[in-house]
């Protein structure tokens, strides 16, 4: 994913975002056409790990999502800092050690 969105294609996507703000239907258009589907593998690891307690069944899978794509999305629309290999590393970590169930 970072590959994709720090790419000619992350590009687009951001100008999509930035016109949704004054244009909804363009907005509605690149959630239901695009954004979701690039959710979708996701949504479905999220769900097989909790069918199989390798993480939490009390997450909720919309928020889980958000953790992990906010912080991609953050730098794209920003650009306040690089979307690079370190940087997907360092995320993949931190989201790995908040998924992971604690033991009692």
């Amino acid at each position: 994913m970072v590959e994709l969105l720090s790419g000619p294609s992350g590009k687009v996507i951001a100008e999509m975002v930035g016109e949704g703000q004054s244009d909804p239907h363009i907005l509605e258009e690149f959630r239901s056409r695009i954004f979701t589907q690039l959710l979708e593998p996701s949504r479905q690891l999220i769900e097989r790990g909790k069918r199989d307690g390798e993480i939490s069944e009390q997450l909720q899978t919309d928020l889980v999502l958000d953790m992990i794509f906010g912080p991609l999305y953050h730098r794209l629309l920003f650009g306040h800092r690089e979307l690079d290999d370190a940087f997907s590393e360092s995320l993949t970590s931190m989201i790995t050690i908040a998924l992971t169930p604690r033991k009692s």
